[in-house]
């Protein structure tokens, strides 16, 4: 499994072997396109610059989805900022830049006994955002083990197949 990290694997009592791995999709994030709109037009008081644009490949600006400039820079100077726009526009910036070298991955679960597969790439239907200077990649995906575990289905898949092959 070329883009596939073994993460845990544990024999359950009726001795099915049950081995998850962390996909890493090396993609880039498909969450950005709820977050921000990219663009090559820039829009005063709209847009962002693309803190990754490196000329080409790649827009110039973007526009937040989520929480307009204005509505950022207006929730800083509530707070205080002594310069909330300047604040305001630097967050979206490295949200941008996060989301943009952030790469999909997802969890995967392989059940076999005795060497047999009998539910391969089993996936749990999310996937979800990663980006390597925030943590790990393991760490990350243990952690996500912890509050989206899918063990329970994929044994049940593994135990319908073994079933229809006895049968």
């Amino acid at each position: 499994m070329s883009n596939d990290t073994l993460i845990k694997e544990f024999k359950t009592a009726d001795n099915l072997t049950v081995s998850i791995y962390v996909r890493e999709w090396y993609t880039g994030s498909d969450a950005i396109s709820d977050q921000f709109e990219l663009t090559d037009t820039h829009q005063g008081g709209i847009t962002i610059k693309n803190p990754e644009y490196d000329g080409h490949m790649s827009y110039k600006y973007a526009i937040p989805m989520q929480c307009s400039l204005a509505e950022l820079t207006k929730h800083y100077a509530k707070q205080g900022c002594d310069n909330p726009s300047r604040a305001a526009y630097a967050s979206l910036q490295r949200e941008l830049g996060w989301y943009i070298t952030a790469d999909d991955i997802s969890l995967l679960y392989i059940v076999s006994k005795n060497g047999i597969e009998l539910a391969n790439n089993f996936g749990i239907s999310s996937e979800f955002s990663w980006q390597y200077s925030d943590q790990s990649l393991e760490q990350f995906a243990l952690e996500l083990l912890t509050d989206h575990d899918d063990t329970s289905e994929a044994l049940e898949q593994a135990r319908n197949t073994l079933t229809e092959l006895v049968a």
